[in-house]
């Protein structure tokens, strides 16, 4: 996973993609992804000094490769979508005043070392924890649904798992093997 760039990640995701931006799958019929223009490199700076948010490198790179994007987008729309530089703000907010349902500390540590990077359809945001960043540690991607869920990994590792899953919640898979005849 270390030589796997996000760059290369999304470009053969990009590959795969047929005529008219259509993906077939198995588990949704066609779908498409829809990556927007690049991310502004100084809007990017300025959302960063006016929260204090530590941003990954490899979330940084994609922001500024394609600022936001929907993911396998069928006739329900985006299995999920990582939000625009400009809409991380926003909806930092709005997961600040729709954490009702966990504890105070957890609403507190979610409020003061995480933010939204984007929305899994059907279940909730999807959250960067960077208080591990650094000191050798790297940040975790949470799942806001009815509880939370720490997937124990990098944005990196988290994207790439997604792209290979289609949007499906590979989490929740049942990890007994099934052996088939």
């Amino acid at each position: 996973m270390r030589g796997l760039s996000i760059q290369s990640m999304v470009e053969d995701l990009k590959s795969k993609l047929t005529e008219g931006s259509m993906l077939s799958s198995n588990l949704s019929g066609k779908c498409k992804c829809v990556f927007k223009e690049p991310g502004d490199a100084e809007a990017l700076d300025m959302v960063i000094a006016e929260t204090g948010w530590h941003i990954p490198e490899d979330f940084k790179h994609f922001l500024l490769m394609h600022n936001g994007a929907d993911f396998f987008t069928n006739e329900y729309g985006p299995a999920f979508q990582i939000f625009s530089i400009e809409e991380l703000r926003f909806n930092f907010e709005l997961m600040v005043l729709t954490l009702t349902h966990v504890s105070l500390s957890a609403a507190e540590y979610l409020r003061n070392h995480c933010f939204p990077i984007g929305y899994l359809t059907d279940v909730g945001p999807i959250v960067m924890d960077y208080s591990k960043l650094g000191n050798q540690g790297s940040e975790h991607i949470l799942i806001l649904g009815a509880e939370i869920k720490d997937l124990n990994c990098d944005f990196k590792t988290w994207l790439d798992r997604m792209i290979r899953v289609q949007g499906d919640m590979y989490w929740e898979w049942n990890a007994e093997t099934v052996l088939l005849d």
